[in-house]
């Protein structure tokens, strides 16, 4: 009832927003019927999330659910417990299952973040200077002799604050140098033919 009611003023306001749908795994009597097209009986359903566990949807909820809920989710018991233990850790409130049943849903598929952890955030920070072009890489190879570095960022047009820089040993001859230069106001790129920093470090 609450997913129709909340899906109808929605979508009358916006029609482009998409409606999810949450419910237990084994109370999924929407689930079942929006798959089968029909209102489909439960035999027996699970009473953890008591309030949100019906055996049949309504006559009128399922007709209203089946015309504007995009999709459903389901969670687990397991899943609806760690959202009551993360807002008991926060707030110090006891809530009942049914009422975690939104942020459990979210939570699982909405705006998952299982896949990151906090050591990835220093890379995520500097790749996304790349991804907004405020920032781009090199890595070259530059003759093994002094002032080839002072050559390299010249030669970088118009050249930029250096934002990394790393080198290793590539023989007596030579180095391989990874380096970031902070964009400014356009893209790097190398001096024009003509220009007489162009073409005498890199190669």
């Amino acid at each position: 009832g609450l997913a129709a009611g909340i899906a109808a003023y929605i979508k009358r306001v916006c029609s482009a927003v998409r409606i999810v749908g949450i419910e237990t795994y084994d109370a999924d009597a929407m689930t079942r019927s929006l798959r089968a097209c029909h209102r489909v009986e439960l035999a027996e359903v699970g009473l953890f999330a008591d309030s949100a566990a019906v055996r049949s949807v309504g006559v009128e909820t399922f007709r209203v659910c089946s015309e504007l809920v995009d999709a459903m989710v389901l969670v687990s018991t397991d899943e609806i417990c760690a959202v009551i233990k993360d807002i008991f850790e926060n707030t110090r409130s006891v809530v009942e299952p049914a009422d975690v049943l939104g942020v459990a849903g979210g939570k699982k598929h909405i705006c998952s973040g299982a896949n990151m952890n906090f050591t990835q955030l220093p890379f995520v920070a500097d790749r996304a200077d790349l991804g907004e072009e405020r920032e781009a890489l090199l890595l070259v190879r530059i003759p093994e002799r002094p002032g080839s570095f002072l050559q390299l960022y010249r030669s970088v047009h118009p050249p930029g604050t250096v934002t990394e820089f790393a080198d290793r040993f590539a023989g007596s001859d030579e180095a391989v140098v990874f380096m970031g230069f902070q964009r400014r106001g356009g893209h790097c790129r190398p001096a024009e033919d003509g220009d007489d920093r162009q073409g005498r470090v890199a190669r």
